[in-house]
């Protein structure tokens, strides 16, 4: 059995409750990665090689108003391991300067938080994110492609003001059979021959 990640993206239009609940997660998030972009600007040679970085718990600690959030605890979680990701990759390209973490801004055109311990079912039409953020209705033309029991992690996104919710499920590839030697041929009216491989072959001409 191989299995593979495959996301679907749902478009929705949140009421104004949870617009604005939405909005905080996003605040929240970027508050959380520009924690670590912050200590991570603190380095020096030879006074901070070693920089702190505030795991979720110190900044629940030192910011009561981050406990309230409505944002789901590993949501925070992902954001720092989205910020070790960009360190590693600021590191491995050694383009100093060029690719380094940058503060996130609440005025980039894409907003985003990820939720990896994700409610695997369905309330009808409607996919739950959490009690404090309710669900998203999902329409009949973007029903779900993969059994909900599969999902692995959901996103929000915010784009140019439109929003997201983008689903990333596990899915078993089941290997292809193996292609036999033969080729099989349908005679028909529009094209004079179509071979199994799709290749067409016209009429000839007289």
């Amino acid at each position: 059995m191989t299995m593979r990640k495959a996301a679907q993206r749902i478009p929705f239009k949140p009421s104004k409750t949870q617009a604005l609940l939405l909005e905080r997660c996003f605040g929240d998030r970027r508050f959380a990665y520009n924690q670590q972009v912050g200590a991570f600007n603190t380095y020096d040679k030879e006074s901070n090689p070693k920089p702190s970085y505030p795991n979720v718990t110190d900044m629940k600690n030192a910011n009561e108003w981050l406990r309230d959030s409505p944002i789901p605890s590993n949501a925070l979680s992902n954001a720092i391991v989205d910020f070790r990701k960009a360190r590693s990759a600021y590191f491995h390209k050694a383009q100093y300067g060029k690719n380094r973490p940058r503060f996130a801004s609440k005025i980039d055109n894409v907003q985003s938080f990820r939720n990896s311990m994700p409610i695997r079912r369905l309330d009808g039409n409607r996919y739950p994110l959490s009690r404090k953020l309710g669900s998203v209705r999902i329409r009949k033309r973007d029903r779900l492609r993969y059994p909900v029991e599969s999902l692995s992690s959901w996103t929000v996104r915010r784009e140019n003001g439109k929003y997201y919710l983008v689903l990333l499920f596990n899915v078993d590839v089941q290997p292809k059979k193996p292609v036999e030697g033969k080729i099989g041929i349908d005679a028909g009216v529009k094209d004079f021959i179509t071979l199994s491989t799709g290749e067409k072959i016209n009429y000839p001409t007289v």
